[in-house]
């Protein structure tokens, strides 16, 4: 039995071996699901079944950490579950990155509704194509004039597709006047 330097440092105890023997409610008392810790340890030493990469909130000195924990069971020479080994790391910085994106994924699709809700109220046709030529935003007002949906065609090809057409929806616009043709 014993408990290594980094997971001694992890938790803040200056030494290893005061941590053996202990429950992880006395070692971790700021884990957010010490039971929930207990109960796995009950089922890897009953079971002989390891748990992998359960992450789990703590507090230290005040701040917020997450730990990824993995455990399997020891077995003696015979396939008798005898102990267990428990492997934990401080991902703060993976849970803290993923929680970012999550918030900046968020703020992209509310930002997009209002977008797509202000392009879809406008009277002008509006299509938006990146350097690739691939189409970033084709709203309705143009598919209206372009009497098409929105198309994976690069715009390149949408001359021969496409024929643009007056506010009447039916008049095609002259191939001298077509906006479509002088813009490329």
């Amino acid at each position: 039995q014993r408990a290594n330097r980094a997971f001694a440092d992890m938790i803040g105890d200056p030494d290893p071996a005061s941590v053996v023997g202990k429950r992880i409610a006395d070692v971790l008392p700021a884990l957010s699901d010490a039971p929930g810790a207990e109960a796995e340890e009950r089922s890897v030493l009953s079971e002989g079944k390891p748990v992998l990469d359960v992450v789990r909130e703590y507090w230290r000195s005040g701040n917020r950490h997450w730990l990824s924990e993995t455990k399997a069971p020891i077995r003696d020479a015979d396939g008798r579950v005898v102990g267990l080994v428990g492997i934990s790391r401080d991902v703060t910085g993976r849970v803290k990155t993923e929680e970012a994106l999550r918030e900046s994924e968020k703020r992209l699709r509310e930002q997009t509704r209002v977008l797509n809700s202000i392009l879809d109220g406008m009277g002008e046709g509006v299509i938006a194509v990146g350097l690739r030529g691939e189409v970033l935003l084709f709203n309705r007002r143009a598919q209206q004039i372009l009497d098409a949906p929105p198309c994976e065609e690069f715009p390149s090809d949408w001359l021969g597709l496409h024929r643009v057409r007056h506010s009447d929806g039916k008049t095609p616009i002259k191939a001298d006047q077509d906006p479509l043709r002088r813009a490329m």
